[in-house]
């Protein structure tokens, strides 16, 4: 049951996240083609900036909200209307908080006005966070497939007519401003419908309960945020837009890669929690395996078949003005499939009551990447900051890998080999079809990759049934 249920939701997620990435290329194409490096430099450094406060609006509530919600507590009402009341407080102060920073840090007018935009899209963004985690803790994950794309058609949509009729960054994060409110307001009326009626509660007792519960997942919500933002901030500072521009353009891309990521976790963290809480730890220890085996399946692909792409991928995206991106892109890659392992570790500590491991992982991630990052980008630039990532990725895992022996359980390193063998001949198809058209050669060497594995036996018969089943039901 809980396998055919994950399959179920990687499956809308999966529809979801294609389709919401592309959507967001097209967009990130956009600004790139119409307004160049600095243009992208400038989008980038907004959200970045105003992303870095606003994920103190959450404190961690969400994954907690997740995790209790999924092992059956009673008192998940409770919880929910609390933290409703708490991320509407919260989030107005890191409002206030995000624009006097980028006033004290000695930004321009221009700067700050963006800053300020951003942090009300980010705001909405965020407090709609909440209702995504109560589509998740239910397992109902349509209905966050549905808002996330209901969002981007309204964001991309409007935000190319935007920059097609030559207004400039602006008025696209006023759209997004839009787009996040017009969000909020569907996912409140979704769950009233479906789940319950939410009522703010200002009950401090409870939310001193969550505050104290939620400070693990706290510490790692607040260092991931950090860390995956603060370099932009940082490279706006020290080297300018059109170096965060150059920048963003490979990380964007891997951004939206990361998306495998995100469906995974999303579909494994409440059944992780549910099979721990019912002490079912054989089964617990299998689905780490087979979620660990199929991230490794997509991530190798991903990174194997991106280097050998990896200047047609850029120069198709955002034209021969970022060929100087192309460097920086190869080396965000190889963290990419180092990234898909080192977070579903830290989500397995997260569901075994053991959040407290992840933190310190994160913690000591973060402190690594600013404390490396400020000589690194004054020194190398944007080429310092892909490689300081590349070493903090690298540098989580093995602590990770530490941890996870630590407590008896090893890294399912013995199932690699399958997906190694058929990457290399999805690479060898690469090479010999290089010269097709890349909308082409890609799905072409999907393909190849698939029926490789396939052939190796990288799909057992249990999976195969699930996916037959679920084909099946989905064609009715």
């Amino acid at each position: 049951m809980h396998a055919k249920l994950i399959v179920k939701n990687v499956g809308v997620l999966l529809v979801s996240e294609v389709l919401t990435n592309i959507l967001s290329f097209i967009l990130i194409f956009a600004i790139a083609r119409q307004l160049g490096d600095v243009g992208l430099g400038k989008y980038s450094f907004a959200i970045s900036f105003a992303t870095i406060f606003i994920i103190f609006s959450e404190l961690g509530t969400l994954t907690f909200l997740i995790k209790e919600t999924s092992a059956g507590n009673p008192k998940t009402q409770s919880y929910i209307e609390n933290i409703a009341s708490m991320k509407l407080v919260l989030g107005i102060i890191t409002f206030v908080l995000s624009i006097l920073s980028v006033w004290v840090m000695g930004g321009n007018r221009e700067s700050i006005y963006l800053v300020t935009l951003a942090s009300a899209a980010m705001f909405f963004n965020y407090y709609s966070y909440l209702f995504r985690a109560i589509f998740q803790a239910y397992q109902v994950m349509e209905y966050d497939a549905l808002t996330k794309l209901i969002e981007k058609l309204i964001s991309v949509g409007l935000g190319i007519i935007v920059i097609i009729l030559g207004f400039g960054i602006e008025f696209l994060l006023g759209i997004q401003i839009i787009s996040f409110l017009v969000v909020l307001i569907i996912s409140w009326i979704i769950v009233t419908k479906k789940i319950g009626r939410i009522n703010f509660k200002f009950d401090f007792i409870i939310w001193k309960e969550i505050l104290i519960s939620s400070l693990p997942f706290c510490i790692i919500t607040a260092c991931v945020y950090i860390y995956y933002k603060s370099d932009t901030v940082m490279l706006t500072f020290l080297r300018g837009y059109s170096e965060v521009g150059l920048y963003n353009a490979g990380y964007k891309i891997i951004e939206s890669a990361s998306f495998i990521q995100t469906i995974v976790i999303t579909a494994v963290f409440p059944a992780f929690s549910k099979l721990f809480s019912l002490k079912k730890n054989k089964h617990l220890d299998l689905l780490f395996e087979k979620s660990f085996y199929y991230l490794f399946c997509l991530g190798v692909a991903m990174t194997i078949g991106g280097l050998i792409l990896s200047k047609r991928i850029i120069f198709f995206i955002y034209g021969p003005a970022f060929e100087p991106a192309v460097p920086a892109f190869q080396v965000m890659l190889v963290t990419l499939l180092i990234m898909l392992i080192t977070y579903l570790m830290g989500y397995f500590f997260n569901a075994i009551n053991r959040s407290y491991v992840f933190a310190f992982v994160v913690f000591t991630a973060l402190f690594f990447n600013i404390s490396i990052n400020f000589f690194a980008i004054k020194a190398f630039g944007y080429m310092g900051a892909s490689f300081v990532r590349l070493f903090t990725e690298l540098l989580a895992f093995i602590l990770f890998a530490y941890f996870m022996w630590r407590i008896g359980k090893l890294i399912p390193f013995q199932l690699v080999l399958r997906p190694i063998l058929a990457v290399c001949v999805m690479a060898a198809c690469i090479y010999f079809a290089y010269f097709l058209n890349l909308l082409i050669l890609i799905p072409l060497a999907a393909i190849s990759y698939a029926i490789s594995l396939f052939l190796f036996g990288g799909f057992d018969k249990t999976e195969l049934e699930i996916l037959k089943e679920l084909v099946m039901k989905w064609t009715k």
